[in-house]
């Protein structure tokens, strides 16, 4: 089954187009690191970010106009232990943030079964989707005009699918992963995670699958 295994975040406020941070991954097997990163500008990263010297692969993206860019990325079976994650955008802002999650148990043949986006101009975002049984619902959103905040969020489903357990975070119901904020701009991204196979997990003890950055 799919399991959560560790999390990083990274905060960027000078005024460049680069983005760092290290992360932890305890276990790999079958395993998946996601990454959601945004910049509050125009911009998309000028090639494949890496993680541990491993080029990742883009998911899905959005934007608002001038104001904001919003990103996912994943990389099969990450190398255990501390890594570092680089990334560099097409543009220069003081507002960048990213966070990557890392989980184990899924599927390597088809570890993205499908994506949801959603953008506008509210104050909350969702994006909701039907999961097959044992497979988890993850990903990210990005809000706010200048000094924006990335958060992430998971949904997992259960023995039977399209049943979904609410887990930490995100303010998620229902196969729901969904966002509140103050501020009016958001960008809402995920994916849903094949699994490996295995009785899917029913607990939700001990995660810590939610977790927020703000530059």
């Amino acid at each position: 089954p799919i399991a959560f295994d560790s999390v990083g975040t990274g905060v960027n406020t000078n005024f460049d187009g680069t983005i760092t941070w290290t992360h932890n991954i305890v276990s790999n097997t079958d395993g998946i690191l996601i990454v959601v990163a945004s910049i509050n500008e125009a911009g998309i990263f000028n090639a494949s970010p890496k993680f541990a010297g491993n080029n990742l692969t883009k998911v899905i993206s959005g934007s608002i106009g001038a104001v904001k860019s919003h990103e996912l990325w994943y990389l099969l079976t990450p190398p255990t232990g501390l890594g570092t994650f680089n990334g560099t955008w097409s543009a220069s802002e003081d507002a960048k943030e990213g966070v990557s999650m890392a989980y184990t148990g899924v599927d390597q043949t088809t570890p993205i079964v499908g994506s949801n986006s959603a953008i506008g101009t509210a104050t909350s975002g969702s994006i909701a989707r039907t999961l097959g049984a044992g497979n988890w619902f993850v990903g990210g959103d990005s809000e706010g005009d200048d000094k924006g905040t990335t958060s992430t969020g998971v949904e997992r489903g259960t023995a039977a699918a399209g049943i979904v357990t609410e887990t930490l975070g995100a303010d998620s119901t229902g196969g729901t992963l969904r966002w509140t904020h103050p501020n009016v701009r958001f960008i809402t991204l995920g994916v849903e995670l094949g699994t490996a196979g295995g009785a899917p997990a029913v607990t939700t003890a001990g995660w810590k699958s939610l977790m927020g950055v703000g530059a």
